[in-house]
């Protein structure tokens, strides 16, 4: 078809752009890029049951971004740590981590899901009730155990096999509430049902909806068959996106724990990174995953749980 050097040159170009599209509509099978893996960090002083759940605060200049929630009765102690950039590179490895706020609330009166910065009321945590229709959301202080806000989020029955809740800001100054309605089941064939994303503004009380979309149905298709790990963070501004990590082993075109990232920039239509990592694989309640919001790209760190303390192994994210 092309002739010469200008023709190989036009051809390498088209088979580029070519792939580059194939690229930006499929979700990856495979990835060619690994990460290095970093020196474990041991966060001290800090008694970690198995069974605390761990999310992390989108806002890169709050005091704390690791939060560790620990059940017990109706209540729950709530400990905030900063976790230092993981792209700084060799000053920070093995550095001991410390505790940088300590809160005991006693009456939670819902499932937590996220902690995140509310204007006037510091680090807030997010509890919800009833999630399947119309769910309750309650914001706690951590400075006063006091309610900064109660609000009935006006979402539609769930008719999918599992509905996520997540806090970022994607419309103004206040947190946003994520909502992410999946299958996870893996049925044979797979469901024929997308994806939704469904993001409530914090500036109404979580009362309007900023934005709704639903995830490509053949993307959808391959994400029903896996079991993957979600968060929503941000990696570069302004919209945060939204991370996949898979587990590691033979279920992957890479035989490693994998990463997605679909684009929040892109209103998650396009992937704007796969690739595979070192990271070991999960494993229940003593290893699993967290995402840290950067500005240079973000980082995936796996947790280990290991006589009652945390160990941190960071990626950062390109």
């Amino acid at each position: 078809m092309f002739q010469g050097r200008r023709g190989a040159v036009l051809s390498v170009s088209l088979v580029v752009w070519l792939l580059a599209m194939f690229d930006l509509v499929v979700l990856p099978r495979v990835a060619t890029q690994f990460l290095a893996r970093l020196p474990s960090k041991h966060v001290v002083g800090i008694a970690v049951a198995p069974d605390s759940m761990l999310v992390t605060s989108t806002d890169t200049h709050a005091p704390a971004n690791l939060w560790i929630i620990r059940r017990h009765g109706t209540g729950a102690e709530v400990v905030g740590v900063r976790v230092p950039p993981s792209h700084v590179g060799r000053a920070v490895r093995n550095r001991a981590l410390s505790v940088e706020t300590r809160a005991n609330l006693r009456n939670l009166g819902g499932a937590p899901v996220d902690v995140e910065y509310w204007p006037g009321a510091g680090p807030t945590l997010f509890v919800v009730s009833s999630p399947r229709r119309s769910p309750s959301l309650r914001l706690l202080s951590l400075r006063n155990e006091r309610t900064v806000l109660e609000s009935r989020v006006p979402l539609p029955l769930q008719r999918s096999d599992r509905r996520d809740f997540f806090v970022a800001r994607w419309s103004g100054p206040r947190p946003d509430l994520f909502v992410v309605d999946r299958d996870v089941n893996r049925r044979k064939p797979p469901s024929a049902r997308p994806w939704s994303i469904r993001i409530y503004t914090g500036e109404s009380d979580f009362k309007a909806l900023a934005f709704k979309t639903s995830i490509r149905r053949r993307i959808s298709k391959q994400l029903s068959q896996r079991d993957w790990w979600l968060d929503v963070g941000t990696r570069r501004q302004p919209e945060p996106s939204l991370v996949f990590i898979t587990r590691g082993g033979r279920k992957t075109g890479t035989d490693q724990t994998e990463v997605h990232v679909l684009s929040g920039h892109s209103e998650f239509r396009r992937f704007s990174l796969h690739t595979g990592t070192e990271l070991p694989e999960r494993s229940g309640k003593t290893q699993r995953f967290v995402y840290q919001s950067e500005g240079r790209g973000g980082a995936v760190l796996m947790v280990r749980i290991r006589d009652g303390h945390l160990r941190l192994i960071p990626v950062p994210l390109p």
